[in-house]
């Protein structure tokens, strides 16, 4: 669905049901929805239900749905391309994944969202990194090591 429909869609919805939330947050269910409106009316109604008296800001949102904030994902990119060991790399961003409750798979859909709107990096590299992660999601589905799947994806942008 159009963006433009979506948000009035969206909106009138909160209109009749008298939802109480910041503009900033509709923004946000509407692009993290990536047009599927069943997925905005589904978190839209699990924000209602969990701050039905409260006003629902974007913070509620990220905290329900269980993605990164944009800041926060920004945050595990910066640790991610230091230029620091792999083991200070590793740890770091170790810490990162057990503090924001993220799963390998979702560290792989933050770098891939972050890779693609990077101009930074030629795109030879891109390739190669985005078969590594490829190889990587195949792994996942094994029952493998998650440690030394986290240090492929770092030794993938190396």
């Amino acid at each position: 669905i159009h963006i433009d429909e979506h948000n009035k869609y969206i909106n009138n919805i909160i209109n009749l049901e008298n939802i109480n939330i910041t503009n900033d947050c509709v923004v946000n269910i509407v692009k993290i929805s990536e047009g599927d409106m069943r997925k905005s009316i589904n978190i839209l109604q699990s924000l209602f239900l969990i701050n039905s008296n409260n006003m629902i800001t974007t913070e509620n949102l990220y905290q329900t749905i269980g993605y990164l904030e944009p800041e926060k994902s920004l945050e595990m990119m910066n640790y991610l391309f230091e230029d620091k060991s792999l083991n200070e790399i590793y740890d770091t961003v170790l810490k990162f994944k057990e503090e924001n409750n993220l799963s390998i798979n979702d560290i792989i859909k933050e770098l891939s969202n972050f890779l693609l709107k990077s101009n930074n990096i030629s795109t030879s590299k891109l390739i190669k990194i985005f078969n590594k992660l490829a190889q990587i999601e195949v792994y996942l589905t094994n029952n493998v090591n998650q440690d030394i799947q986290l240090c492929a994806i770092i030794s993938s942008l190396k």
